[in-house]
């Protein structure tokens, strides 16, 4: 009969810290400051007014107008607009040996990291159409400068 003893693998004790560490969540924030409308059909008509203020051109005035001389004119203009909605939607797998035997919350983890791909693409296409880019919302730093100012 074999005794354990200190130092001995099996009377040692194992504490498992459940908590995902090392990361924090990027925080999307666009949708937050559009209008968000619901529609039944595959098609979604709207107008687009001028955006910038109105302004005579010249001879024409705004302020110091002559007596008797009529007023100048100003017309803002719309442009029609069609838009269409967009499906998203991703998808995970998860094993039934994960759902049981791993030591942290994959089920909870997975919806989490799903559903942030879909806000995350959202706010995506929400900043490309605010800032009429198709280029992500990131900076990255290329190449390098020289004391002489070449690269």
């Amino acid at each position: 009969m074999v005794f354990d003893t200190v130092e001995k693998q099996d009377i040692r004790t194992l504490d498992i810290d459940k908590m995902i560490k090392g990361f924090a969540l990027t925080e999307y924030v666009f949708k937050s400051l559009v209008t968000v409308s619901t529609t039944n059909g595959d098609n979604i008509r709207w107008y687009q007014e001028t955006a910038a203020d109105l302004t005579a051109t010249a001879p024409s005035v705004v302020a110091d107008i002559a007596p008797l001389a009529q007023f100048t004119t100003l017309e803002h203009t719309w442009t029609r607009q069609n838009s269409f909605p967009r499906k998203y939607g991703v998808e995970g797998f998860i094993s039934m040996e994960d759902l049981r035997t791993t030591d942290i919350d994959v089920q909870a983890r997975t919806v989490l990291r799903l559903t942030r791909a879909v806000v995350k693409q959202v706010d995506t296409r929400i900043y490309n159409i605010l800032t009429e880019t198709k280029a992500q919302a990131t900076l990255e730093q290329q190449g390098h400068w020289a004391l002489d100012g070449m690269m």
